[in-house]
């Protein structure tokens, strides 16, 4: 009974849930680790926007919403642009920025993180994400959930997990 009730303290410190299955996603292409809360799966696709420039993304489904990561090398004469990418995304959502502040990362990158509402096949949606610009690399880690779904220690370990390697 006390191993029972310790393990619930744990998991409710961890901030964990029987949802989510907590992973590491290690990349040795893509330079980074980060802990993904479900099995995830990897896609890779040319941008439309940048032929030649292909997007390597990684995603995850737990507690009803989804968890990526991804990445995208910039050939040398084309623009990393982390405000077009926050447009972007915040625009699949037709949705508004609620909060946003800088990021830096072990001084290796820097960018942006920011929250936004808005709506996905008319469902209510909240995006949380982590732009992050290291060289000529572009990262981005997203959370879309139902607003109120995720709590803010299932948040920080996804995204306070993120990792840039040698």
């Amino acid at each position: 009974m006390r191993y029972a009730a310790a393990l619930v303290g744990l998991l409710a410190l961890a901030g964990c849930s029987p949802e989510f299955d907590w992973r590491e996603l290690k990349s040795d292409a893509g330079r980074f680790a980060v802990l993904m809360p479900a099995k995830f799966h990897h896609e890779a696709r040319t941008l439309a926007a940048n032929p030649g420039n292909d997007m390597h993304r990684w995603s995850a489904r737990a507690a009803d919403s989804v968890f990526g990561v991804g990445y995208t090398d910039y050939p040398a004469g084309t623009a990393v642009s982390i405000e077009r990418t926050t447009q972007d995304l915040v625009g699949n959502l037709s949705g508004r920025i609620t909060s946003s502040r800088e990021a830096r990362l072990d001084g290796r990158a820097s960018g942006r993180r920011f929250s936004a509402e808005g709506a996905v096949a008319g469902q209510p949606r909240v995006l949380h994400a982590l732009l992050l610009q290291s060289d000529r690399r572009l990262y981005q880690l997203v959370v879309i959930a139902p607003k109120g779904r995720i709590d803010a220690a299932e948040l920080e370990m996804f995204l306070d997990s993120f990792k840039l390697l040698p």
